[in-house]
């Protein structure tokens, strides 16, 4: 059967960084408490390759790229990634791991100039920055003619993180809206505190 994962989200920045593979497994159980209200919040995105597909095809992925799940790192595993694959979105229970960082005294790694990159600042919004991180980094090989990306790409070329973050919300609202809350699980309110995160992971320079 399919393993389940909550679905997730956190406020920090994604950073997209180099790696391989295309993606996860998913679903839903939120902490239901209560977060500030003066910032946007949206519904999470249940990490579901279905649902991430559909998502990615109304932002103009070609017909021919989706996600698939991907089970573990072993070789048997990896083995079973369609291929070519050029990113993949990692979902992590984040209180845990950021509390293992800040005791292990972990940095933030530099930012990279050739990765497209942009902040989060929509709360519950990390499932969508992962895959606009996934899509905007490789978007010449899997989303080359959309109207919205070739746009959205002309619209941020040389923006910083944080103003990239400032246009995405308006441009993105109604396609996240349009898909947020389908998937195999209910659908937790936009101001739940969704203990998990999302980060994208692409491939760079090659």
């Amino acid at each position: 059967g399919r393993s389940i994962a909550p679905r997730t989200c956190r406020d920090n920045p994604v950073a997209a960084t180099q790696l391989l593979l295309p993606l996860l497994l998913g679903a839903r159980q939120p902490h239901q408490l209560a977060m500030p209200s003066e910032r946007e919040a949206w519904v999470g995105l249940e990490s579901n390759p279905t649902v991430m597909t559909k998502y990615a095809r109304s932002l103009g992925v070609a017909d021919g790229w989706g996600f698939c799940d991907l089970w573990g790192l072993d070789d048997e595993a990896l083995e079973a990634v369609p291929q070519p694959c050029v990113a993949a979105i990692f979902l992590y229970p984040f209180s845990q791991v950021e509390a293992r960082k800040r005791a292990l005294g972990t940095q933030q790694p530099a930012s990279a100039p050739e990765v497209w990159h942009m902040r989060q600042d929509v709360s519950n919004a990390c499932g969508s920055v992962a895959i606009m991180h996934s899509v905007m980094n490789n978007l010449d090989r899997i989303g080359e003619g959309s109207s919205f990306l070739d746009s959205f790409r002309e619209k941020t070329a040389g923006a910083s993180s944080a103003e990239r973050a400032a246009l995405f919300a308006p441009a993105v609202r109604d396609i996240h809206d349009s898909h947020a809350s389908s998937g195999q699980t209910d659908a937790p309110a936009p101001t739940a505190d969704l203990d998990f995160h999302f980060v994208a992971y692409v491939e760079i320079g090659r």
